[in-house]
């Protein structure tokens, strides 16, 4: 049940942030949806099933490939000199830390009976693990969107009918990922 409530809010808060203006930076990021299975469902599942693999011209390592074992699309990384796959429930590409490169954002669910929702970003260039949030211990979900053409991160609370934060990418003009936080009001009734 909560797995659809996470998922009803995610798309919700998708078309209600829409109208707002919310951006605190001079310069919006901007970013590209390659896949993401919360918006549509239909499209994710045409592209697993027409395709043996997926590139994303800005990101040149990157390959998607749809996994044998469990029919979900995927992609490998490279961790402490070993591949391992992963799953992502969603997939964008933005150039997050301002190095001129795309990297690979995505949103993974975690756990069995309660959900948690985590981001993690890859720079493909460097080959390194660059941002991440994992919410389960406070009571958060996370999620990537794109509001107004701007690549943003969603932080709502677990159980709850409201976004509370919304994360904007800020250039502080050291590479690393850099995120101003905005308290914002959206509820799922408004």
């Amino acid at each position: 049940m909560k797995v659809k409530y996470f998922f009803s809010l995610l798309l919700a808060s998708t078309f209600s942030l829409c109208g707002c203006n919310v951006t605190s930076n001079d310069k919006k990021v901007s970013g590209k949806c390659v896949f993401d299975k919360q918006i549509d469902l239909d499209s994710y599942v045409a592209l697993r099933d027409n395709n043996e693999t997926i590139t994303v011209d800005s990101v040149p390592n990157l390959v998607i490939q749809k996994s044998v074992e469990n029919n979900e699309l995927g992609f490998l990384w490279a961790k402490l000199g070993q591949e391992h796959w992963c799953y992502p429930y969603s997939l964008y590409v933005s150039d997050v830390n301002f190095d001129g490169y795309d990297d690979v954002c995505v949103m993974n669910l975690k756990g069995s009976g309660l959900i948690s929702a985590d981001i993690t970003v890859y720079d493909f260039h460097n080959k390194a693990i660059i941002y991440g949030l994992e919410g389960r211990s406070e009571g958060r979900d996370y999620g990537f969107r794109i509001i107004d053409d701007e690549f943003v991160i969603i932080d709502c609370p677990t159980a709850s009918e409201s976004i509370s934060r919304i994360g904007h990418f800020a250039n502080k003009k050291d590479n690393k990922v850099n995120v101003e936080w905005e308290n914002v009001s959206s509820s799922l009734e408004e």
